[in-house]
């Protein structure tokens, strides 16, 4: 069977178990079912003549064993940190080395899926303590965006949207949390991030740059505007970043973002080397209907407190970021999938719009089935494009 009819199976008990009764326990509910969402990634393999990363991770645990059962696991710990492709990202070696010492490579995918998982109803359940969101809008979100997102890609690529998935749980935390313990925890998820995957770096970055636009030392107008123009272009710019990034290369890490930014950053004109057409296309018009969305949410709602205004800062930011990455693929497709993740807190407050008088009542009803059925649509596109080429 493959992938695609297993997942939406799922999905669709997950909901009707949500309409049935999880508001006292929404975490014991959470933590199920993302569980068995999860599962499927323990027994995935890619049809005959196809090619997923998930064929090179189980090659480099291979390897990792290889070397544990002639040398040991300290020996196989240290062939991982040292002369694995990821020996300058120590957590994520270490990581790896881990699940080489389990007998089945699917141990890697089921529970790196289930962790991508649990940080996502993390958001849900971050929200719902600030703003008391019903169980039944926390669960519809997150099936709206699974079904948007392609789980199989998290799956396969094991680290890129774990990192970004992290982060987004680590700024809600960050930003609607307010005691040290949550900032805390966010500021130690945000080095766990970088860690995983360097391309959240410039995420992290953005927020940076928005705490500094909040102390008032600017005016805010403008520097909105010069932000936002700087990464709308900063691709024009690449060929400083880069340079910047050569003289520090002798760092371990940064020697790493450095080798990326070679295939990252540099202009990708021929996108059909990267992604294909159809997915370039399909990909762009998410970032369209997230654009649309975020208009309407400026439209109707009102940000009633600093945390509202600062996230949606950096939601523009981000975006900016985003569409000024068009012309390197790899970039682009990526920030677009952030930008989905970080609209969680912003489709929870659309959702949970029910008392307005007047007509925007109807536009808010309008906006629910137009994007649950866009999320419909990108299961579709996603299940032909990909799903129907994973076994289970």
């Amino acid at each position: 069977m493959n992938f695609g009819i297993v997942y939406i199976s799922l999905l669709i008990l997950v909901l009707a178990f949500g309409f049935l009764g999880s508001g006292k326990y929404l975490k014991i509910y959470f933590f199920i079912t993302d569980f068995l969402i999860s599962l499927p990634a323990f027994f995935v393999r890619p049809i005959s003549f196809q090619y997923f990363d998930t064929l090179r991770f189980s090659d480099l645990l291979n390897q990792i064993r290889g070397v544990t059962h002639v040398s040991g696991p300290i020996g196989g710990l240290q062939w991982a940190l040292q002369n694995s492709e990821y020996h300058n990202q120590p957590l994520v070696a270490g990581y790896l080395w881990l699940f080489s010492l389990l007998k089945y490579n699917g141990f890697l995918f089921g529970v790196t899926t289930f962790i991508f998982l649990m940080f996502l109803s993390g958001i849900l359940l971050n929200m719902k303590k600030v703003y008391s969101y019903t169980s039944i809008n926390l669960i519809v979100v997150k099936i709206i965006t699974l079904m948007t997102f392609n789980l199989f890609f998290q799956i396969e690529g094991i680290r890129n949207f774990l990192s970004f998935m992290i982060f987004a749980f680590a700024l809600t935390k960050d930003l609607f949390r307010y005691a040290k313990s949550d900032k805390l925890i966010a500021y130690v998820l945000y080095v766990i991030a970088i860690l995983i995957h360097p391309s959240v770096t410039i995420f992290i970055i953005i927020r940076l740059i928005i705490s500094v636009r909040y102390k008032r030392i600017f005016n805010t107008n403008f520097y909105d505007f010069f932000w936002i123009l700087v990464f709308l272009l900063y691709n024009h710019f690449i060929g400083v970043i880069v340079s910047i990034l050569q003289k520090f290369s002798n760092i371990s890490f940064i020697e790493y973002i450095y080798l990326k930014s070679q295939n990252y950053l540099y202009g990708q004109s021929n996108y059909d080397s990267y992604a294909s057409s159809n997915e370039i296309f399909f990909t762009s018009l998410i970032l369209g209907v997230l654009i649309l969305e975020f208009i309407l949410f400026l439209r109707i709602t009102e940000r009633k407190n600093v945390s509202e205004s600062v996230y949606v800062t950096n939601y523009l930011y981000s975006i900016a970021f985003t569409i000024g990455s068009f012309q390197s693929t790899q970039v682009y497709l990526r920030a677009i999938e952030m930008i989905l993740f970080l609209s969680i807190p912003l489709k929870l407050k659309l959702f949970s719009i029910d008392k307005i008088r007047s007509k925007k009542i109807y536009i808010v009803f309008l906006y629910k089935i137009l994007i649950v059925s866009f999320a419909i649509i990108a299961f579709v596109f996603w299940y032909r494009a990909t799903y129907v080429k994973v076994l289970v």
